[in-house]
Formats: structure tokens, C-alpha cells, sequence
């Protein structure tokens, strides 16, 4: 599998997201990392054989000298190179060209929701649901034309609001040519710690789980996965394929990635980790109970955050739901 370096390339965004795992970018302080800095990176990770590359932020198409960045890392060999973006610059064709040709060939881009007033009040910004259906238009076309040969997915984050929606909001976005839609279930960070309104309960998740699983199965047929769940929160139907686990598991088609992330305060230092160790060492959990299931292996556990809201009555019955789903 080939593997994957993402680099954060700032904190400044266009958007303050009321659950950015980022925190407020003007209480994180810090501006743009320096081109040098960037280019330093890139050909370190290039010359331990990475081919893939992740550019985040903050809003990564905002930075400055993003031309110049893939510029270098296409000379350098990278094969895919993403932007994992909010659609800030995305709409303007002639300045998505100008990136296509430089060398980016993957978008993820991050949508909430499919109605104005709730993408407004999640991005704390009017006008952001206008500018990010503008930039799936231009990205569509992009893709369809051959210029986005590792494609082009929706990043959503599953929160309670989206939840009586989600039907609808798979079906919006797929009218609109979306064909890849990934999931992740709400981190409770910034914002929306502790907050019931907006982080659901694990049975919540699962009756979603499995009516978007069902209609894709019986007539959306798009690439569909979900993320940052542990393994008895899956609907049984799931549990108990083999198959269907690794169709709908986010973590099954991720690549092994490692993160170049700059500290604001030491703009000369940055900080490396692995992005699945990091969830698993320090944002997730397990209770007691885990160690007797029989997926324990390959669960990561539920976000620590979540854990804190519900407590761990939500987890006592996992591994015996596990058993009765996988010997269905």
C-alpha cells in the first residue's frame, strides 16, 4: 500500500467550524508555514519513498504559494497528491486549473450538511453552502474531464443535526455528481464539547449506518464509508459480512499516514507523528469489556470525548453484539 504524508500547511481559515478538531484558528495563533519549510518536508518525505501526499490546514487553498507546493512535489515523484479543503478557492475554474496543471490530482472537500442555514451556522459564515456547491460544480467537471485521476470525495462529519437528514443529504449531493462520500463520526472537540445537541448517541449512529447502507446497496451504488466507530456500533447486518466491513469502513481504505504538523509558538520545530497511532494512543478509548471481543484487534475504540458525554454503559454490550452479528 502506498504510503501517505499529510502536511499542515497553517492554521488561517476562511471558516471558524463549530467542531474543528483545530480548535479556533485565531485563538491557536501562528500564519503560514514557510515555503522553504514546506519544500524541506516534501523532499524528506519524498526520499523515504512516499508516493501520496495530504495538504491540510487551517484552508489549505488559501495558502499563499500552493502553486509552488505541488509544483515541487509532482518533480519530486509524488503519484497522488489531495488537498483536503472547504471549497474556499475551488470555484474559480481558472485557478483550479492552474493547481490541476501543477500537479494536484485529489480533492476531499468538507461539507456539513445540504441546507445554507445549517452549513452557515456550523462554518459561522453566510454564504459558505454557495461557495462549496460552486466548487463541487468546477471539481465535478474536473474529474469527469480526467483532470482528478485520484478522485474527488465529500469529508462530512456525522453530527446529530445532519442525522434526520442524512438520506437527503446523500441524494442531494449525488444528483450533483458526488460519487464518494466519507463519513466521520463527530469528534467532540472546540465547540461542541461536551454537547449533546450536536454529538449523538452510539444507537444513533448505528439506525444511520444502516439505512444509508441498505438504500446504497439496493440502488445509490456509490463509494460510501464511515469512520471513527468502534465495531459494535455497526449495524448487525454489517458486522456479520466480512465483506460489507470492508466496503463501509472508513479505516479499510485509509492509507498509512504519517503527519508533518508545525507548532505556532516554534516556528522552526515541527511535530511528526502517525495519525493512527495518534488516535489511538491519545484521542480514543476502550473499556475493560473491549478485551473479550472478538473484533478488539481492529477496533480502535470510541473517541475519548464521546466516552465523557455517555459514558460506558454505550460499550458493556459490544462484545456480545459483536459475537451474535458475526455468528448470524
Amino acid at each position: 500500500m502506498m504510503q501517505n504524508a499529510d502536511i499542515n500547511l497553517g492554521s488561517p481559515c476562511n471558516n471558524h467550524c463549530l467542531f474543528c478538531s483545530n480548535g479556533d484558528p485565531k485563538a491557536r495563533g501562528g500564519g503560514w508555514i514557510a515555503l522553504a519549510e514546506v519544500e524541506q518536508e516534501l523532499a524528506d518525505y519524498a526520499g523515504k519513498g512516499f508516493l501520496s501526499l495530504g495538504l491540510l490546514g487551517g484552508e489549505p487553498s488559501i495558502y499563499p504559494e500552493l502553486e509552488q507546493v505541488l509544483r515541487f512535489a509532482r518533480k519530486l515523484g509524488f503519484q497522488r497528491i489531495a488537498l483536503c479543503s472547504n471549497g474556499a478557492k475551488l470555484g474559480d475554474e481558472a485557478q483550479l486549473d492552474r493547481w490541476l496543471d501543477a500537479g494536484l490530482n485529489r480533492v476531499a472537500l468538507s461539507v456539513h450538511s445540504h441546507q445554507a442555514a445549517l452549513e452557515a451556522r456550523i462554518t459561522q459564515r453566510k454564504g459558505a453552502l454557495a461557495q462549496k456547491l460552486s466548487a463541487i460544480r468546477a471539481l465535478v467537471r474536473a474529474r469527469d474531464s480526467g483532470r482528478l485521476e485520484h478522485g474527488l470525495s465529500l469529508n462530512t462529519v456525522l453530527h446529530r443535526k445532519l442525522l434526520p437528514h442524512a438520506e437527503d443529504f446523500v441524494s442531494f449531493y449525488r444528483d450533483l455528481g458526488i460519487q464518494d462520500f466519507r463519513f466521520n463520526t463527530i469528534r467532540p472537540e472546540h465547540k461542541v464539547l461536551g454537547d449533546r445537541d450536536w454529538v449523538p448517541p452510539l444507537d444513533e449512529l448505528t439506525s444511520v449506518l444502516r439505512v444509508l447502507a441498505a438504500i446504497n446497496e439496493s440502488s445509490w451504488s456509490v463509494h460510501m464509508t464511515f469512520a471513527d466507530l468502534p465495531w459494535c456500533a455497526w449495524p448487525w447486518e454489517i458486522l456479520g459480512s466480512p465483506a460489507l466491513r470492508e466496503r463501509y469502513a472508513g479505516e479499510s481504505w485509509d492509507l498509512e499516514t504519517e503527519v508533518t504538523l508545525f507548532r505556532p509558538d516554534q516556528p522552526s520545530e515541527s511535530e511528526r507523528f502517525a495519525w493512527r497511532s495518534q488516535r489511538v494512543s491519545r484521542l480514543k478509548t476502550k473499556i475493560a469489556r473491549c478485551q473479550g471481543c472478538k473484533l478488539n484487534s481492529t477496533c480502535e475504540g470510541l473517541w475519548i470525548r464521546h466516552l465523557e458525554i455517555y459514558g460506558p454503559g454505550e460499550l458493556e454490550a459490544g462484545p456480545n453484539r459483536v459475537a451474535a452479528a458475526l455468528s448470524s
